[in-house]
């Protein structure tokens, strides 16, 4: 799967942003932006993603910002959960 990052020119270096994450980050040399792209693959879903995958399919809820606070924490609690395809 490719990285869905996105890069602009800046002064001072190459604006880089992740499209499915939204982290931003301003690269200012080749190594930065390899590790860069190369952590944002996201070829898996995280367990809050499947937790709101799970409640939306059973009940049809709708998530609230509360609900998207919490996928966010057990996203970065258990981040490579289910791959994706």
């Amino acid at each position: 799967m490719a990285a869905r990052v996105s890069a602009w020119p800046v002064r001072g270096g190459t604006l880089l942003r992740c499209e499915v994450c939204g982290a931003e980050l301003v690269a200012t040399c080749d190594d930065c932006q390899r590790n860069f792209v190369a952590q944002h693959q996201h070829t898996h879903y995280g367990l809050g993603d499947v937790v709101a995958k799970g409640i939306k399919a059973l009940f049809g809820i709708k998530p609230c910002p509360a609900c998207e606070q919490r996928k966010e924490r057990l996203n970065a609690m258990a981040p490579r959960v289910w791959r994706r395809r």
